[in-house]
C-alpha cells in the first residue's frame, strides 16, 4: 500500500532538543477540540485527527526546528551546508542572535498561540488538497424490493439519475457503483461508472473499488434507497464535515452511523483494507471502529430507507407523487 505519509496523514514533524516539551504543550492546547497523538509508533494512529510527531533534524520530510540557545550556530550551518532541508518554522528563544532564513515563519518558545494556528492552517492545508467525488451505489440485488431500485421512480425520473445529478451539483466528479452485470442495464446507459473491483461483496467493496479507482479523491456516498435525500441533505453533510476525520456522515435517530450518507477520506482506504482482512464487511461496524465524525441530521426523516414496495408506495404517498 503506498502512502504519501511516514505515520500519519496529517504529519507534523518538529526537530530539535526541545522538540518533546514543546510538542507536549501544543497537544494539551489542542485538546479536547481535536484528537492529537505524539506517539508514531502508536497503533492505534489513524485514531487521531492528526499528529504531532519528533524526529532527528536530518529527515528529509518538512518540519519545524525548535532552536535553544547553544545550538542555534549548529544548526545554520547544517542549513546553509544542506544536511538539514525543508524547514518550514523556526521555534527560537529570545535570546537567539544569528539571522535566520529570510522567508521562514518564526516563533517564539512562548507563542503558543501563534504556533498552533501554524499548524492547523498546514494541516488543513494537506487536507484540502483532496477533491470531493460523488458516488451512488446501485450494486445491491434489491431482493426485498423484487426490482433494482436504482431504476424506481420518485422525482420524475430513476432514482440514480436524480441521485447522480444531485451529487454531480456538488462534486467534482460523480460516479455510480454498480456490479459488472449491471453495465449494460438501461437505467445506468450514460452514467460513469465503477464496476466492483475486489473479491468481496457489499456496498464497503463498492466504497473501496471507487478508492482504488481514484486514490486522491474524498468519497460524498449516497445509496440509492435514500429517496428522500435532498440538496439541504448533501449540503448539511458537506458543510459540516470533519476536516481530519476519517468518515463524516449522518446519523440516524439512535445515534449510529449512516455508512451510506455520509464523505470519506481518501486515507480510509487503508483501514478498509485492514477491516477485509479481518473478515469485516458491515460499513457500519468499520465506522464504529474508526475516526468517525457523528452529524445529527436536522431533519432525521431524509434517512429513511426504501427496501419493500410498501416502503416504495409509502415514500410516494409521503411526497405526494400517484402512480
Amino acid at each position: 500500500m503506498n502512502k504519501s505519509y511516514l505515520y500519519h496523514p496529517f504529519e507534523v514533524f518538529f526537530a530539535g532538543p526541545a522538540a518533546r516539551p514543546l510538542i507536549e504543550k501544543l497537544i494539551s492546547k489542542f485538546t479536547p477540540q481535536y484528537k492529537v497523538t505524539g506517539l508514531k509508533r502508536d497503533p492505534q494512529i489513524s485514531d487521531y485527527h492528526f499528529a504531532l510527531l519528533e524526529e532527528p533534524q536530518s529527515i528529509t520530510a518538512p518540519k519545524i526546528i525548535v532552536l535553544d540557545d547553544d545550538e542555534q550556530g549548529e544548526i545554520l550551518k547544517l542549513i546553509q551546508d544542506g544536511t538539514v532541508v525543508n524547514v518550514h518554522a523556526f521555534v527560537v528563544s529570545p535570546k537567539i542572535k544569528l539571522p535566520l532564513p529570510a522567508g521562514v515563519p518564526t516563533f517564539a518558545h512562548d507563542d503558543l498561540d501563534g504556533l498552533a494556528k501554524y499548524v492547523l492552517d498546514f494541516v488543513f492545508e494537506k487536507a484540502s488538497k483532496a477533491p470531493l467525488f460523488g458516488l451512488v451505489l446501485v450494486g445491491g440485488k434489491s431482493s426485498r424490493m423484487g426490482q433494482d431500485k436504482g431504476a424506481l421512480s420518485y422525482h420524475g425520473e430513476t432514482q440514480v439519475q436524480f441521485l447522480y445529478k444531485l451529487l454531480a451539483k456538488y462534486c467534482t466528479k460523480t460516479f455510480v457503483s454498480c456490479r459488472n452485470d449491471q453495465e449494460q442495464s438501461s437505467h445506468l446507459q450514460g452514467l460513469p461508472q465503477i464496476h466492483d473491483s475486489v473479491t468481496s461483496t457489499g456496498p464497503a467493496a463498492g466504497i473501496l473499488s471507487a478508492m482504488m479507482a481514484y486514490p486522491e479523491a474524498r468519497w460524498l456516498v449516497m445509496a440509492c434507497d435514500l429517496p428522500l435525500v435532498d440538496d439541504q441533505h448533501l449540503q448539511h453533510l458537506i458543510t459540516n464535515a470533519h476536516p481530519f476525520a476519517l468518515v463524516s456522515g449522518h446519523v440516524d435517530a439512535q445515534g449510529l452511523p449512516e455508512p451510506l450518507s455520509a464523505i470519506y477520506r481518501p486515507e480510509f482506504k487503508h483501514k478498509l483494507l485492514h477491516f477485509f482482512e479481518r473478515g469485516i464487511k458491515c460499513p457500519r461496524k468499520m465506522l464504529l471502529n474508526s475516526l468517525f465524525q457523528p452529524l445529527a441530521n436536522p431533519n432525521i426523516d431524509k434517512l429513511t430507507n426504501a427496501n419493500t414496495p410498501e416502503d416504495y408506495t409509502n415514500i410516494l404517498q409521503k411526497i405526494g407523487v400517484t402512480l
